[in-house]
């Protein structure tokens, strides 16, 4: 004998599975944890900018256009198809990575400043390395596979400007490790 399921139980099953499937979604997008695809590359970084592939402590800073640059978060950007950590601050984490509401309003503001910053124009990014240990540049053990990078906007540090609107904090790494990230919540 067959039995029916609850309409109940049946719509809490489809809402957990389509939440289960966006929080995956976002893994991937954002390269974290088991999800990350980049590929090792021990030597070298894939080059974003044209130019040659970084290979020293950083490269020069290039004028980038905003159409060449799609705003993840707060603090992370999509660069000539490249994922780039901005360097010097931390931003709020969103969606389901945040912790409590607090932090999920700041980071929609940081969000939001971040795309207007990016929308006026006079950009310029900088590759630098990223603070991880040796051999591990470039792959999903270091930054989760993604490149680290300065981003100016007509002159100014974009980090300053996050910083000075309270919509990130300054974070500095040392040459192989970061400290702890501090709670928004």
């Amino acid at each position: 004998m067959i039995r029916r399921a609850d309409p109940t139980t049946v719509a809490l099953v489809i809402v957990a599975s389509l939440l289960a499937i966006a929080v995956v979604c976002i893994a991937i997008e954002r390269g974290v944890g088991p999800f990350s695809f980049a590929q090792p590359k021990p030597t070298t970084l894939p080059k974003i900018l044209t130019g040659a592939p970084l290979t020293s402590a950083a490269s020069s800073a290039e004028a980038i256009s905003p159409h060449e640059i799609t705003v993840i978060d707060g603090d992370t950007i999509r660069a000539r198809g490249r994922i780039v950590r901005l360097v010097g601050f931390d931003a709020p984490e969103s969606g389901p990575l945040s912790r409590c509401d607090r932090e999920r309003a700041t980071a929609d503001r940081a969000a939001a400043h971040m795309r207007s910053v990016v929308a006026g124009g006079g950009l310029e990014l900088r590759l630098v390395r990223c603070s991880c240990r040796p051999g591990t540049e470039g792959t999903s053990l270091c930054n989760y596979g993604r490149a680290c990078g300065e981003l100016r906007s007509h002159g100014r540090d974009v980090a300053g400007i996050m910083i000075g609107l309270s919509l990130a904090r300054s974070y500095v790494c040392g040459a192989t490790t970061c400290p702890p990230r501090e709670s928004w919540c």
